[in-house]
């Protein structure tokens, strides 16, 4: 029988030596060539268990080998500009595979000599990596979220490599992980979200310049660059229904350990399971290891079926009765209903009215005073709001571009008590009439977490909306 390393001495030890050729690819697009990496790992591939690749080795006992579609970001130069391109094997399941991608002419391969020349790798590829001019080192931007329905599970531990005079290239990893199991879960796609809590303020996500030399090369996890950074970081994986098993891989690299708030939500509508907050710091990690954290059991966790489903189809809405609105001209009307975990919020528009760079606002009167608090798109009395930009183009009379997704424009707070970005989860549904009819319509469904509103179920608050000019009157409504 044979024996593999286990994964926590496996990640310690690998490396991957890569011998570089370049080609002409008649079939690449004008302006470009074809640039090759043969890469082949140090483990035999005779010991690589039959069915086992990197993209499943949640399990101990497993070697190394690269996966069919796995992506590496190399750094080539054109003078004193410097870039990163991407390079895709699609010759996976062994511990060999050819990485190729298109350059654009001109590039050559590293940095430029004034830069010392060297020629980075990255994994996993990411366009927005780019090089740091001031420091002759690269920047890795590791993803905020990751679905591992398009990535696989390697593919959240970053790598780097640097070519030697001879072309080689060896791959060592640029920080440790935690690895997070649960069982039992109810749902059939689940998403782990890992917010980096405590004082520190390590950084999960974003912009991380990598520091160090040699085998001693790392992500600096504390000091993100600007226009980065996030604490936070988002994992989703589908569910096998007979295993009901999820593994995460959360990537980190400090001299101190994680201390996180770990929410597991239902991928599927986005739904929240369960909130776990950690009340130590977590076993410290280096590079190149994981630290195994006891399984956690979903077992019982109620799974929360949404009163609302934000999908663009409005049939859920249909027995819900609308509020009037005293300026039609541009929301015809509008819809309010609630459950535990959310506040949603319905809207007809007149479609050729609409102007992408208006704000939809819906006041809050969470003290029904009208004379207190402030006057938000012309809803007076108001303590917070959510304000949505809910269309991407401008210009009364164009048809609409809408944002579907999370708005990023979007921002709602309650007392102070929240202020938050991109919360407002949006989508929209176009009964394709034209606008040159005055009867014309675009229909806005949305929804936003109670937690950043701060209204307690069972409380009566007035409410009022206003798109442009247009604006609903306010009207009380009761959060279930």
């Amino acid at each position: 029988m044979k024996k593999y390393l286990p994964l926590i001495v496996l990640l310690g030890l690998m490396s991957f030596s890569c011998k570089k050729a370049a080609t002409i690819d008649e079939a690449t697009l004008p302006g470009y060539y074809t640039f090759t990496l043969n890469a082949t790992a140090d483990t035999p591939e005779a010991e690589i268990p039959e069915g086992i690749t990197k993209t499943n080795y949640a399990d101990d006992d497993v070697t190394f080998s690269w996966s069919t579609g796995d992506a590496i970001s190399v750094l080539f130069h054109k003078g004193e500009t410097h870039k990163f391109f991407t390079l895709t094997t699609s010759s996976g399941g062994s511990n060999t595979a050819s990485f190729s991608g298109a350059i654009e002419e001109g590039y050559e391969l590293g940095a430029s000599d004034a830069e010392g020349g060297a020629a980075w790798a990255l994994f996993p590829a990411n366009d927005v990596h780019y090089w740091d001019v001031d420091n002759d080192l690269p920047v890795f931007n590791y993803p905020a979220v990751t679905d591992y329905t398009q990535s696989y599970f390697s593919a959240n531990i970053p790598m780097w490599a640097v070519a030697d005079a001879s072309g080689n290239f060896s791959f060592r990893y640029l920080t440790g992980c935690y690895k997070f199991t649960f069982t039992d879960v109810p749902v059939s796609k689940l998403k782990l979200s890992v917010h980096s809590n405590g004082s520190a303020g390590y950084y999960l996500s974003g912009y991380s310049a990598i520091m160090g030399s040699g085998s001693d090369t790392y992500l600096d996890c504390y000091h993100n660059k600007v226009g980065s950074g996030s604490r936070d970081v988002a994992f989703i994986e589908d569910i096998d229904p007979v295993a009901k098993k999820a593994v995460f891989y959360v990537p980190f690299r400090s001299w101190n350990a994680l201390t996180p708030i770990l929410t597991l939500t239902d991928a599927t509508t986005d739904s929240p399971l369960v909130t776990y907050t950690a009340k130590a710091a977590l076993s410290s990690v280096t590079l190149g290891k994981v630290v195994v954290i006891p399984a956690k059991s979903l077992s019982g966790i109620s799974v929360y079926t949404p009163a609302i489903t934000i999908d663009g189809d409005m049939s859920d809405w249909a027995s819900i009765t609308a509020f009037p609105s005293t300026n039609t001209g541009r929301i015809r009307e509008w819809k309010f209903k609630s459950d535990e975990n959310f506040a949603y919020f319905y809207f007809s528009l007149r479609k050729n009215r609409v102007d992408g760079a208006k704000n939809l606002y819906i006041g809050l009167d969470t003290d029904n005073n009208s004379s207190t608090g402030s006057s938000y798109g012309d809803v007076p009395g108001c303590e917070g709001y959510i304000k949505v930009v809910p269309f991407t183009n401008s210009g009364e009379g164009t048809t609409p571009v809408p944002v579907e997704g999370y708005d990023a424009n979007s921002k709602s707070y309650v007392g102070g008590v929240a202020d938050s970005t991109g919360q407002v989860y949006v989508w929209d549904y176009d009964d394709g009439s034209s606008l040159s009819s005055n009867d014309s319509n675009i229909y806005i469904e949305m929804r936003i977490a109670r937690s950043y509103l701060g209204v307690a179920t069972g409380s009566t608050i007035t409410i009022g909306c206003s798109y442009g000019w247009g604006v609903t009157g306010t009207q009380s409504v009761t959060f279930e």
